[in-house]
């Protein structure tokens, strides 16, 4: 049998042997120094420290936009790498914005900062040491370039005017416990016009109207402000932020009514938490409208939202029978079954449910997701017992009833 033909790409051999000559040709002198910080820019800032071994190397790191990076903790799971958590640490500003003026991250645990203005007259916490030295906060606008700044139990007092217009291409600042922090929303949608991500919880001291995020309405994510009882105004003002997934303003003085939501409000929104009140039914009735606002923002966005609740002060509510101890359903939320959307009443007890209000048609058995739905519709009727056939509370006299049989 005579040999088959080989067929010989000479091009392709040609672009091969190419390749080949341009790789083996590449060396440290023959990369530039920019080429070298786009290598860099893969790394962590210790390594990137290690590898300033030489002048082209050190002008590399000097350019390099240094990312973020996290490293494992027993304790706290996944934290942040370069954590300013010690005099020691705090050491390293001195000389970090020579070697890496580009750092992109940096998070501040349990510093003692040097007074702001205005600030409060504070006697000595009984728990600080009488040695405890005191730094300097403006040390951190070295960095100009960080695009995300956290502060966890720091001592700062009064207003730092460096925070808040020192990292204009700032995108998450995260903040907690910081009891005597002096700010305004206002200074934050000012200071940082690329604000992505704010988290500030437990500061009594700041202050402000939502309103105020207006200025970064196109590119704020995600807002969680917790236990600011200070920050006020009306959340339906951030509806038609066209990024905004999460937002929660609990334990704050933000209101609204839910009923106002229209179909283009919140386009994106996946997290949802507001004040009780702003939670809470005057009236039974009212709750198919919110229900079915809900019930949407959960299809179209898998956003949970409520659980709501009937005001203790409503004319359709009564006490608990303290014979029988059958709570009144006065809790409703979104259910769902497969692709299957809904709501009900409650009164969280095991079979203290009433029967679902569905808002999608039901699934036929060709749908693929049916056994899923049967699986789901199975468990939700199984908790439907103390007020099965009621589609909302009943009423006292049908609650007296019911308790006389219970």
């Amino acid at each position: 049998m005579l040999p088959k033909k080989i067929e010989v790409d000479h091009e392709s051999n040609t672009l091969e042997k190419t390749k080949i000559s341009i790789t083996s040709s590449i060396t440290i002198e023959t990369l530039s120094v920019d080429e070298i910080a786009i290598v860099f820019g893969y790394l962590s800032w210790r390594t990137i420290l290690a590898a300033r071994v030489c002048c082209k190397f050190r002008e590399a790191a000097a350019v390099t936009l240094v990312p973020h990076t996290s490293v494992s903790s027993e304790t706290d799971g996944l934290v942040p790498e370069f954590c300013i958590n010690s005099s020691r640490a705090y050491g390293a500003l001195t000389w970090m914005p020579r070697a890496l003026p580009n750092l992109q991250q940096i998070s501040v645990f349990h510093i003692h900062f040097e007074d702001g203005e205005h600030p409060y007259s504070l006697q000595r916490e009984s728990t600080m040491p009488l040695n405890m030295p005191v730094h300097r906060f403006d040390t951190l606008s070295q960095f100009p370039k960080l695009t995300r700044l956290d502060i966890v139990e720091a001592k700062l007092n009064g207003y730092y005017p460096t925070l808040f217009f020192g990292f204009r291409y700032l995108k998450e600042l995260n903040i907690y416990r910081t009891k005597t922090l002096k700010c305004n929303l206002q200074m934050i949608s000012d200071g940082f016009p690329m604000l992505e991500v704010l988290y500030w919880a437990v500061s009594p001291c700041l202050e402000g109207d939502i309103r105020s995020f207006r200025t970064v309405r196109n590119t704020l994510r995600s807002v969680f402000v917790i236990q600011c009882d200070k920050v006020k105004g009306d959340f339906m003002d951030l509806a038609d932020f066209p990024n905004l997934e999460q937002l929660c303003f609990n334990q704050t003085s933000v209101g609204g009514d839910f009923r106002r939501i229209k179909e283009d409000d919140f386009p994106k929104i996946r997290f949802f938490d507001i004040p009780k009140d702003c939670f809470s039914l005057d009236r039974v009735d009212d709750a198919e409208l919110v229900m079915a606002i809900s019930c949407r923002l959960q299809k179209t966005n898998g956003a949970m939202i409520g659980p709501w609740t009937l005001r203790g002060s409503s004319q359709d509510s009564y006490p608990t029978d303290i014979f029988s101890l059958l709570k009144p359903p006065f809790v409703v939320r979104t259910v769902q079954a497969g692709p299957r959307i809904g709501w009900r009443w409650s009164n969280g007890q095991k079979g203290g449910s009433c029967e679902t209000n569905w808002l999608d048609r039901e699934p036929v058995a060709e749908d693929n997701d049916y056994g899923q739905y049967l699986e789901d519709l199975k468990s939700i009727q199984a908790s439907v017992v103390s007020y099965r056939g009621f589609f909302k509370p009943p009423t006292l006299e049908e609650y007296q009833r019911l308790t006389t049989h219970w």
